[in-house]
Order: structure tokens, then sequence, then C-alpha cells
């Protein structure tokens, strides 16, 4: 359409198509369509309807939102704008749930003079073996029952002695069981297997391998032989140690960086060996992985991938099939805490729990890595997804554990307490457990099942010369 040219006081009319003489106000009949208040609001109206159709004509751009582009808020918001239950409620509502139920009981009661350092579970016959110091002694101890079995307390009479070194030796540092621990030439193992670190210092470090006999084969779960396969160097300490989820390789974190023990191919004949009978030691290897750091914490992240965790804050991921001519390009900085990692565990593959000292407790997403040096955000700590209200200022050897089915994180305080939190929420959980004042520094927490199925989890500590048990 042509544009029309436009005449002072005067309006053309689209309708008639004609140029109407604009009247004054005071002068126009009420009702004039030609009046200036009329016409000025006829134009306003053409303006908006002309601005819509450009508006309308113009290409439109779709923007992505910058809250969906942070994984956790974006998953949970667009959840809920689809009408979806938003993540979280599940988690929180069952954790919640479990923890009103636990009620407190001792399973167990040493001699004054004893100290619990560590605690795991059978998990095929739910007997409790535990790290137990006695001055400068160190011993594997076991019960003869499961800890659930029995409403009284166990005591001295009802433990069998695994084994004993014949030297003193210091503070166990982990206890690891492995059901089985793994196969020999094609040849499933008829024996479980569980593996301790001792921490050195003053005394030899050590790792001990020892074999238990099949469930059901005996009526207890005793040793036949302990296997010590590593001593490391002189003036090593030994901080923590993992198995491989596929078995085979043990990560041990030593102030020296990472020593791996892995079993290799003998080139014995699957016919000649038992398939019960442990390897004889050249049929290990050692290798080292360089860690700019004490190495606290270990957990696995796939059967190939090592997570570390270090004094100076800094988590590292290790790709172990990495040969030591290429480490240089190993490990990757995953994160870097904002103190010492005491603990970490891997969660759901993609996310990292991490404990440390100046009250720190982070979950961190792996999938936003820190960025490498040199960088300007380098040397500032990794921006945790969440973060809980945990009470440990100093303290290295305090028990921890998660339990990722059940959503809940165990950690021991400075208050010789022992908080819940719920994994996904990051609340507190009120609980019997936290309510209960140990006496002493919790320095094994272990979320232990039920071997037969039939009883929910339930959370052991264990606290100077006690167990005490937290269950349904």
């Amino acid at each position: 359409m042509a544009m029309r040219r436009a005449l002072p006081g005067y309006y053309f009319d689209e309708e008639k198509q004609k140029y109407f003489r604009v009247l004054p106000n005071h002068v126009a009949p009420a009702g004039s369509r030609y009046s200036r208040a009329s016409v000025k609001s006829q134009q306003q109206l053409e303006q908006a309807r002309w601005k819509a159709e450009a508006a309308d004509r113009r290409p439109r751009s779709v923007r992505r939102s910058v809250i969906l582009q942070k994984s956790l808020d974006g998953a949970v918001l667009l959840a809920r704008e689809l009408g979806h239950t938003r993540p979280g409620h599940r988690e929180r509502d069952g954790a919640a749930a479990f923890v009103t139920g636990l009620e407190h009981r001792t399973v167990l009661e040493l001699d004054d003079d004893e100290n619990i350092s560590a605690l795991a579970e059978d998990p095929s016959t739910g007997a409790l073996f535990l790290g137990v110091r006695k001055g400068a002694q160190y011993s594997l101890m076991s019960t003869t029952t499961s800890s659930r079995e029995d409403e009284a307390p166990l005591n001295q009479q009802q433990l069998r002695r695994v084994f004993s070194p014949t030297s003193p030796v210091s503070l166990l540092t982990s206890l690891y069981f492995e059901s089985p621990f793994r196969m020999w030439q094609g040849h499933q193992p008829q024996l479980r297997s569980t593996h301790s670190t001792c921490v050195g210092q003053s005394n030899e470090a050590s790792i001990n391998l020892t074999k238990l006999f099949k469930p059901g084969q005996v009526q207890a779960p005793w040793d036949v032989g302990v296997y010590v396969f590593l001593r490391p160097q002189a003036h090593t300490s030994v901080w923590t140690s993992a198995c491989a989820p596929s078995g085979g390789s043990i990560g041990i974190g030593t102030d020296q960086g990472i020593i791996m023990v892995e079993e290799r191919d003998s080139g014995v004949p699957a016919g000649s060996r038992s398939p019960d009978s442990t390897p004889p030691l050249a049929d290990w290897h050692t290798r080292s992985l360089h860690t700019a750091s004490d190495v606290l914490a270990l957990d696995w992240l796939s059967a190939t991938c090592l997570v570390a965790g270090q004094r100076n804050g800094c988590v590292d991921l290790f790709d172990t099939r990495v040969p030591p001519a290429l480490q240089s390009s190993n490990p990757v900085l995953a994160v870097r805490h904002p103190s010492a990692v005491a603990h970490v565990r891997v969660v759901r593959d993609q996310r990292l729990v991490v404990s440390g000292l100046k009250n720190s407790l982070c979950m961190y997403d792996l999938r936003f890595l820190h960025p490498p040096s040199p960088s300007k955000t380098f040397p500032n700590a990794t921006k945790a997804i969440r973060k809980y209200e945990h009470a440990n200022e100093y303290r290295l050897g305090s028990g921890f554990d998660v339990d990722v089915d059940l959503g809940i994180i165990a950690a021991a305080q400075d208050d010789m307490t022992v908080q819940l939190f719920g994994l996904e929420t990051g609340d507190k959980l009120a609980s019997a457990v936290s309510a209960t004042p140990f006496g002493g520094y919790p320095q094994a927490v272990h979320f232990s099942q039920d071997p037969h199925g039939l009883r929910p989890p339930a959370l052991l500590v264990g606290v100077e010369n006690r167990v005490h048990q937290f269950a349904w």
C-alpha cells in the first residue's frame, strides 16, 4: 500500500480513503472520530499494530536459560516445570524415615586397655572384623557370630584372633573385604579374602592379606593363614588403601604417593594350582604413582580409575592403565578441596563426597573439573554443588561412611558424636545416633548390611573398646 502524505491539520481515513480536518476538542461534536483526542488514540493503536506485525516478521532465536546451565539447579527446576516429582523428595523422606526407627545398643565390649581403630563386616556371614590395638601390639580379630544374632553384647570370649604380627606395628589404617577376592587362571576361588594396612611411623608399615574359609564350610569364619605380601620401604607411612571393584588391584595411599599392587599372570598352568591357594609373591608386582602430597584417602571411580585425596587438598584422578613412561600426563586434577582430604567417596559415578579438616564436607560434580595450571582460578577451591554442616576442625582419623542406597552420610564430629546427613539434601537428620554421646572420638564408622537381606541396614560405630550398633 502506498504511503499517504501527511497534511498538517488533516487526518487520512483508511476506510473512506479521504482526508478529514482535525477539529479541536472543544469544537468537535461529541463522539467525533476526527477530534484531536480521537485521532491521537487511533494513531497510537496503529503504531502498536505496526510494531506487533514487525515483531512477527523478525527472525527469532532461542536462548538457553542461565539456570539450566547449572547441572543441579537446572535439573531440579526443569523437572518442576514439567510437573515431575522434585529430585530429593524420595531420598529425603526415605532417609528421614529410616533414621527415626534406629535404636542403640552395644554389641561388643573389649578390655579397657584395648582400642578399636578399624571396623569391617564380613558380607557373607555378618561377622565383625576389628583392628584392635593394645599398647604397641596390633591384632586383627573376628567375632564368632553376626552382631545381629545376639541381643546381649559380645565379649572377649566370643572373639577369635585372626592374626597378630610377630613384631609390634602401628595403628591399623584400613580394613577391606572382597568376596570373592579374585579369579586365578579362570578358577573361582573358594576362599574369601580381606586386606588391612598398618600406618608405620616408628615401626614398619605393612599390608596383610588374610584368607577365610568359605561360608558353611566350617562353623566359624576362622582364617587359614595370613600372607604379608608387601612391606614398603623404610620410613614410609601407609595412610589408606582401596581394592579395585573387579579385584586384582589394590591402591595403597602413603606419604610417598600411591603404591599400586597388582596381580599378574605367573605362567603356571591352570590345572597345576589349587583354586583355593594364595598366589605366591612372584604373582604380584608393584609400581608407584607420583603425587604432590601425602595420599590420605582413596576410592575407585571405575575398574581402572583411582580417586586420590591428598593432604594439600587436591583430589586427583589416576588412570591405572597408563604405563609408567607416560605418567607425566597422569593424573588429572579433579577437585581442589579447601583443606586436607580425610575421606573421599564416589557417589553415583559422577559425584564425589569429600570430607576434610576445617569443618569441610562437600559434594562435587566430576563433570565440572577444576581448571588446570596455569590458570587464573587454579589456586582457588573448586565450587561444591552441596555443603554439609560438618564439625571436624583438625582430626584426620575420625570415622566416616556413606550409604548411597539409603542416601545417608555418617561423619564423626568434634563433640564426640556421629552426625547423619541427607546425601541428596544436605540436611542434618535428627536420630538416636546424633543424640548419643560416646565419651570418646569415633574412629570407625561403618554401614552394615544384613547378609540374609531380611533386615534393614545398620550403623556400626567403634569408639575406644566398644562397638555400638544403631539398627531397627
